[in-house]
């Protein structure tokens, strides 16, 4: 029998996780123990690790309260923006999705050898595809959640900020699992032999939305719809990594806060009403096509309380949060 083969991966790579568990209240020290993880190093950033041990560590983690989408809510915690960043690594801009994508697979194995990440066309189709190569990890499932999510990122440094796949196939699953809500109406296949995610090919040309050396708007998007989208679009991606403000959107866009006002003044409008408006954007759709509470929607806007979200809502849609829930649920059949 060969004998198994070593899989490391950089420690500074497993940082990401062991912030997101510990914002989520797991016990992290105790878990890291257990899953011989060396939290020293990991918290150093020093030298590499063994993946298996990550892996055990973020299954454990998992089953803590709050943490069961941990993958994903790992990804979103440390976002890919337009800046063309993953934790340390450096994705370099091209000119296509497919190119980015394609350099991203290529400097990715230098963080873990265990990494098969491709574009396959098959049928006319284009799909990201991950090929296990751990196959005894304690649990996969929390990793595909990690990648899964960290590719619907890097799509959307080209195709719109609420951009997701229509379909998906997972390896590590035979049984359907809970997904996360914002992936309710994605159509997902389980006890496929790789995990998969379908990209359209018109994505794969689309240009990136940001120049990556200064976050600021390339000279396709001067016009004012295209500028107002691209800002509607960076707020996105503040809500989901809840750093939200308009200084830290300035700085992301490469100017002055000022300047940052007066162009939106210019486009009649403002960053804390195109907040308000994303906000109950997202705020409605997990409200129709989720059944997470209602307190939950708003830590996952950045509502202090969920009396504010309430009160935001209700302004603008003249119901409650609770009350626009019921009246628009879907009956069950007779």
């Amino acid at each position: 029998m060969p004998p198994r083969k070593i899989h490391l991966i950089k420690a500074a790579q497993a940082m990401p996780f062991i912030d997101t568990a510990s914002r989520l209240g797991a016990p992290v020290k105790a878990l890291a123990r257990q899953a011989d993880l060396p939290l020293m190093s990991v918290r150093k950033g020093e030298g590499v690790i063994g993946e298996s041990s990550l892996w055990r560590f973020v299954e454990l983690a998992s089953h803590c309260p709050r943490c069961k989408h941990l993958g994903y809510q790992t990804a979103l915690d440390h976002p890919i923006a337009h800046r063309g960043q993953l934790g340390g690594m450096a994705i370099t801009p091209g000119p296509s999705l497919q190119e980015i994508l394609e350099i991203f697979f290529r400097e990715v194995v230098t963080e873990s050898d265990s990494c098969d990440y491709r574009l396959v066309k098959r049928s006319g189709q284009t799909w990201f595809t991950r090929q296990l190569v751990i196959t005894d990890a304690a649990d996969g499932w929390q990793p595909e959640l990690y990648v899964l999510t960290l590719i619907i990122q890097i799509v959307r440094l080209c195709a719109p900020g609420d951009w997701l796949p229509s379909r998906m196939r997972i390896a590590t699953r035979q049984a359907p699992e809970d997904v996360p809500a914002e992936w309710s109406h994605v159509d997902i296949a389980w006890g496929w032999p790789r995990t998969e995610l379908l990209i359209e090919d018109s994505i794969l040309k689309r240009p990136p939305r940001f120049s990556a050396a200064t976050g600021r708007p390339t000279p396709s998007t001067a016009h004012t719809d295209r500028d107002k989208m691209l800002i509607r679009d960076l707020v996105d991606q503040q809500i989901r990594s809840r750093q939200t403000g308009l200084n830290h959107a300035a700085c992301e866009l490469g100017m002055s806060s000022a300047t940052l006002k007066r162009r939106l003044a210019g486009m009649n409008t403002s960053y804390s009403q195109i907040l308000a408006d994303r906000r109950l954007h997202h705020g409605t759709r997990l409200l129709q096509n989720s059944d997470i509470s209602i307190k939950a929607i708003a830590e996952t806007l950045g509502y202090s309380a969920v009396s504010n979200f309430s009160r935001a809502f209700s302004k603008t849609k003249g119901i409650s949060p609770s009350k626009w829930r019921i009246n628009t649920s879907v009956p069950p059949e007779s």
